[in-house]
Order: structure tokens, then C-alpha cells, then sequence
């Protein structure tokens, strides 16, 4: 497992490994990242909770998306948004520069919504073995 100081250098994605819906975007967001950009590491693991709560995240939540990028922990819409900005396709990026533009109150909103009935709306969690060159990203 990598140190402290290893992931602090890494853009990561902070997920419930056992919400469908999780997984799922996850998915979405490897297969959106040809250059790499990302790492995954489930909030399930010690490595998630230790890193997290030493760069300031007092209670970690397993309905909440973090994100670790350039040195700042985004949660929840926040994270969304910036993980959708910095994938390859023109597309995400107009959208996750467009959900800025939203109160954070309402992007939460419904970001809340959905994580509360996350296991209801996927009850499953399920997600394809990725290929070779993206089991690495996987802390």
C-alpha cells in the first residue's frame, strides 16, 4: 500500500466499494480517463480513513464521493463536478463546468437524494474487472 506522502501526490477518488451506484461511476470514470488521471481507493479501507481524516475530514461518510486533487479534498457535488472537468470527452467537461454554475445548496440537494437511496436506486454492487493497465490505479 502506498505511504502517506505517495497518495498525497495522486488525484483520487474516494468511493463506498459496496454502493452499486459507486461502483458504477467508477467505472464511468476509468473508462473516461484514458491518461490516468485518476485513483480509485474505496472509504471501506484503513488506508481511505487514515488519509482523509489527516487532510482534514473530521467524520468520513460512506454516502459521500471524495475527491483528492491538487492538494484540495472535494465532497460530494463538489467532487463530481471536478472529476467530470478533468475527463477527456468535451462533453463531461461542459457539464461539470456547468453544474458550478448551480448553488452548491441545490447541487447538494440533490447529490444528497440520490446517495441516501443509493442502495435502493443499485442494490447491487457490481464492477467489471478493468483492464491490466487500470488495476494499478486501484489503491
Amino acid at each position: 500500500m502506498p505511504s502517506a506522502q505517495d497518495l498525497a501526490s495522486l488525484s483520487i477518488v474516494f468511493y463506498d466499494g459496496e454502493c452499486g451506484i459507486c461502483n458504477r461511476s467508477v467505472t464511468f470514470i476509468w473508462k473516461n480517463d484514458p491518461q490516468g488521471i485518476f485513483h480509485f481507493l474505496s472509504l471501506q479501507s484503513d488506508s481511505a480513513q487514515q488519509f482523509l481524516h489527516h487532510t482534514g475530514v473530521s467524520e468520513v461518510k460512506f454516502d459521500t464521493l471524495y475527491l483528492h486533487h491538487n492538494g484540495e479534498i472535494y465532497s460530494r457535488s463538489d467532487a463530481t463536478a471536478h472529476i467530470l472537468k478533468s475527463l477527456a470527452a468535451k462533453r463531461w467537461q461542459f457539464l461539470g463546468k456547468t453544474l458550478k454554475f448551480i448553488p452548491k445548496a441545490l447541487r447538494d440537494l440533490g447529490y444528497n437524494t440520490i446517495a441516501q437511496n443509493r442502495h435502493w436506486l443499485s442494490p447491487k454492487a457490481e464492477c467489471p474487472l478493468p483492464p491490466n493497465d487500470v488495476r494499478k490505479r486501484f489503491l
